[in-house]
C-alpha cells in the first residue's frame, strides 16, 4: 500500500543504520505478505474488485456462484464467454481457481481468478505489439 509502518515515525526519531533496515525488512515482510493476499493487486485495485464483486454477488452469499459467475464473465469477458476455442481454457480457469471447489468463487478466489485473466490479456497485449513490430 506504500504506507510506512506505524511505527515508522517514532523509531525515525532515533534511528541509526542498525535500525533502519530493520524498519525497512519490516516494511518489505508486511508489503509482501499484503501483496500476496491481494493477489498482486493494489488497494485502489481490490477495493473496485469488491465493488464488481458484491454487484456480482446477488443473492449476497459472499461467493459468486455459477449463474453468477457467468453472468460478470459474459460482461467484462465477452471474448473468453462466447468463442467456443476460449470456453475450455475459461472452464480450466475457473477450475483452478476454485480451490475449495465447491462450484462458487469467493472473493480471494475471485482476486486469483482476476490476476490470471489480467496477466492472460497482458501476455496477448504484448505477442500483439511484438507482432506488429
Amino acid at each position: 500500500n506504500g504506507r510506512p509502518p506505524v511505527k515508522a515515525c517514532k523509531e525515525l526519531a532515533e534511528v541509526d543504520l542498525h535500525r533502519f533496515v530493520q524498519i525497512v525488512q519490516r516494511f518489505r515482510a508486511e508489503t509482501l505478505e499484503e501483496t500476496r493476499h491481494n493477489a498482486g493487486f493494489n488497494d485502489v485495485d481490490v477495493h473496485n474488485f469488491e465493488v464488481l464483486f458484491k454487484k456480482f454477488d446477488t443473492d449476497g452469499s459472499g461467493d459468486i456462484g455459477r449463474k453468477e459467475l457467468c453472468r460478470l464473465i459474459e460482461c467484462f469477458f465477452p471474448a473468453y464467454a462466447h468463442s467456443p476455442d476460449w470456453r475450455p481454457h475459461l472452464i480450466q480457469l475457473l477450475h483452478d481457481a476454485d480451490t475449495d471447489g465447491n462450484g462458487a468463487l469467493d472473493f480471494e478466489e475471485f482476486l486469483a481468478l482476476m490476476r490470471t485473466i489480467t496477466e492472460q490479456e497482458e501476455e496477448g497485449r504484448i505477442k500483439l505489439e511484438l507482432a506488429t513490430i
